[in-house]
């Protein structure tokens, strides 16, 4: 027998972390602490076009943390315009596929808040035809919703400039 068994519902199952104070909650709530993109469909083995599935785990992941696996992800041009921070591993790279037209990430819209930390920005810039950016921050913010920006423990590859706009 192949696929998902399922014997109860996630939301009717229980959760109690370990620790004096812990509140219980439920498996569906707890699961939903953190999206990842492979929740998504994104393969991240260097070769398939994750575009669609990491921009649809991105605009799922409005005001939480998405996480990227180990692997390679390679995406079109993607965009944030809501808060969002994104986590990855050591051996988590975002590669830019050729062809790209604004940045590998766009930040911009409503977003006051984009954390990136443990990754690997590939601007893939031998495979563009013009100038490349990795991640790109535009008009983000306003004087009563400044933007913040935290990036940390990334590294940022092969790209002629990370803009802040």
């Amino acid at each position: 027998m192949t696929g998902v068994q399922t014997c109860c519902s996630s939301d009717l199952i229980g959760f109690l972390q370990a620790g004096t104070g812990a509140t219980a909650r439920t498996v569906q709530g707890k699961l939903r602490d953190i999206v990842s993109v492979r929740d998504f469909g994104a393969v991240g083995d260097g070769v398939t076009d994750d575009t669609a599935a990491v921009q649809a785990a991105i605009t799922a992941s409005y005001g939480k943390i998405l996480f990227f696996p180990e692997g390679t992800y390679l995406c079109g041009d993607l965009s944030s315009t809501g808060n969002i921070e994104f986590v990855g591993v050591p051996e988590t790279t975002l590669k830019y596929k050729a062809g790209g037209t604004t940045a590998l990430v766009y930040v911009t819209g409503t977003s006051t808040f984009f954390k990136a930390s443990g990754m690997t920005f590939d601007a893939n810039g031998s495979s563009q035809s013009g100038s490349t950016s990795t991640v790109r921050f535009g008009a983000i913010g306003t004087s009563t919703s400044p933007a913040t920006l935290i990036l940390r423990d990334n590294k940022f590859i092969n790209g002629d400039s990370q803009e802040i706009g």
